[in-house]
């Protein structure tokens, strides 16, 4: 779901769903992340693996395995930190077995969320209503 927005913060809705076919609705919060801070986040996981790829350099025989793990190891975190344009600031809504609230802070933007209640331990799925 992409949306065309230029606010840093808004609204989205929600379903949670339990293995049992109960559904409950909530909202999340959801964050732009600006693309200088996705750079500047993805080049220093860059630095650091590839940092790691030449102190590892002098490590007999592990060097074979770690120099060549963290140099590929850096160019896939950075691509995903880069491509990692939006995050959940907030995550609002009703657990649909015991009714009671959840809450949720700060989690990755993905279209399938799991979560499990706080109160009853219900194993939930969060899912984005399509608008």
């Amino acid at each position: 779901m992409d949306h065309l927005t230029s606010e840093p913060e808004y609204w989205e809705k929600i379903q949670f769903k339990s293995a049992d076919g109960n559904i409950s609705s909530g909202q999340i919060l959801v964050r732009n992340i600006e693309k200088a801070k996705r750079s500047k986040a993805a080049l220093k996981s860059l630095g650091i693996l590839w940092s790691l790829s030449l102190v590892t350099a002098v490590i007999p025989i592990l060097h074979a395995v770690l120099v060549p793990g963290f140099f590929i190891a850096g160019i896939v975190i950075s691509l995903k930190i880069f491509n990692t344009k939006k995050e959940i600031s907030e995550v609002q809504g009703q657990c649909p077995v015991c009714k009671k609230e959840i809450r949720l802070q700060d989690q990755s933007y993905k279209n399938h969320l799991k979560t499990e209640c706080p109160h009853c331990y219900n194993r939930c799925l969060i899912e984005f209503l399509e608008v």
